[in-house]
């Protein structure tokens, strides 16, 4: 009686499933680290949406046929950035000779990152972060910045000048899976676009075997699967209704199923971000399940590597005279285009060094005087500075042998064009500069 029973229980498998409860989508259900905290600026209205690796993703394109960049609309307000050691050479998009590149991190860890970026009143540092290992994610949000959405250019620099990036933080340039130097874009929440996280594995799924156990009316189903998945049973062509999830991990799911009237088979599908797996199980005239069919065989040996090919002409890279975002060319110099209030020597020498700049010496300044806004452009403040009745501390020093360069330091007088000498304890405005060069390309 009790094997009867058994077979019975077994034929009804896919039995009261349009009586199952029914779960919500995963809208918003994350599958890794990096996903989770790409969540934590998201758009209203705005759900997640996955970029897949496997082929399947419709979106998995930079841009539409418009031109547009469909993963990023509006204005940037967080990314997610996982470290892969890679350095310099393996940037994949150059953001039409924007980025600046330099160095090699040379798969290091763990690595400190510092992100930052420069606006109208100085330097915002976004996310600065210790311990950094192969394969981490950083989140950067704009908002730990002190702004809504990212500067136009953004500096990241990996453990103290071993590699220093600058990147273009806009929509028009920047998309989920690109990767510059060190750091690849794995995710991005923008204004009007919402959050777009690049997929992998932890989102796909495959299955292997199905248990289905009639004293508790579950069913066990192994394989591999992301986290909460959706899980749905029912006829092949006919209708599927979703199943109660009692229990998952990465190699098994239990869910709760109920009997039906006689029906031969019952397909399960597990439904992941990137990926859907279906597999049919079968019953013979008894009542007993068919097995499943069973799991492929390993691949087999890889063949032989061929012939190394002739080595290739050495690469050449070009530099070209440019600045930054508030910055001008002037000569070998990039100088500020808005002085900055009075302070002691001190005080002008540090606020600077934050900006990763020196006070202009008394040659950038005399340049500045001697061009004019033609050759300029009007943006260039130090054009009339030099020319008003103002005096600006400069790097330059005049020490007589044995006195303190500290109490000889030149100050240039705009009014008249001269260089008087000052002591670091006096009060001064000032110009931060910065050395004149960007990375061109690479042949």
């Amino acid at each position: 009686m009790k094997t009867r029973l058994l077979l019975v229980a077994t034929l009804f498998v896919c039995a009261l499933l349009l009586f199952s409860p029914v779960l919500s989508g995963y809208g918003g259900r994350l599958q890794s680290p990096r996903a989770q905290a790409a969540t934590s600026a998201p758009v209203d209205n705005e759900p997640v949406r996955f970029i897949c690796d496997n082929g399947d993703d419709e979106d998995d394109d930079d841009e539409d046929e418009s031109g547009d960049n469909p993963d990023c609309i509006g204005e940037i307000t967080s990314m997610m950035l996982m470290y892969t050691g890679d350095g310099c050479p393996e940037t994949s998009d150059d953001q039409h000779g924007l980025v600046l590149c330099l160095g090699d991190a040379d798969a290091l860890e763990p690595v400190n990152v510092l992100v930052t970026g420069r606006g109208p009143v100085g330097s915002r540092t976004y996310a600065e972060e210790d311990g950094v290992f192969l394969g981490d994610v950083l989140e950067v949000r704009a908002v730990d910045g002190g702004v809504s959405v990212f500067n136009p250019h953004t500096s990241i620099v990996v453990e103290f000048e071993l590699e220093r990036m600058v990147i273009q933080t806009s929509c028009s340039e920047i998309v989920v899976g690109d990767q510059v130097g060190s750091l690849l874009v794995v995710g991005l929440t923008s204004t009007l676009g919402g959050t777009v996280i690049m997929g992998g594995e932890e989102l796909e799924c495959s299955l292997a075997k199905a248990t289905f156990d009639p004293f508790d009316s579950s069913v066990l189903l192994e394989g591999e699967f992301c986290e909460n998945p959706i899980v749905r049973a029912g006829q092949t062509g006919g209708q599927f209704e979703e199943l109660y999830l009692l229990d998952s991990g990465a190699n098994f799911i239990l869910v709760a199923v109920d009997e039906v009237d006689d029906l031969q088979t019952c397909v399960f599908q597990v439904e992941c971000p990137c990926e859907t797996c279906t597999m049919e199980v079968a019953f013979g005239d008894l009542g007993g399940p068919q097995g499943p069919t069973g799991p492929t065989g390993p691949p087999g040996a890889d063949g032989a590597d061929g012939a190394t090919g002739p080595t290739g002409p050495p690469g050449s890279i070009d530099f070209e005279a440019g600045c930054g975002a508030g910055m001008t060319r002037i000569g070998h110099w990039c100088v500020d285009d808005l002085i900055h209030p009075p302070k002691n020597f001190a005080g002008a020498s540090e606020e600077c060094h934050d900006l990763h700049s020196s006070i202009c010496p008394v040659e950038a300044v005399m340049l500045c005087d001697v061009l004019d806004a033609s050759v300029l452009g009007n943006q260039a403040s130090c054009i009339n500075t030099t020319d008003s009745a103002l005096r600006i501390w400069t790097s330059t020093y005049d020490a007589a042998f044995g006195q303190s360069v500290l109490q000889a330091i030149i100050i240039y007088d705009g009014d008249d064009n001269t260089a008087l000498k000052a002591d670091q304890t006096e009060v001064f405005p000032f110009y931060c500069c910065q050395a004149a060069f960007n990375l061109d390309g690479t042949d």
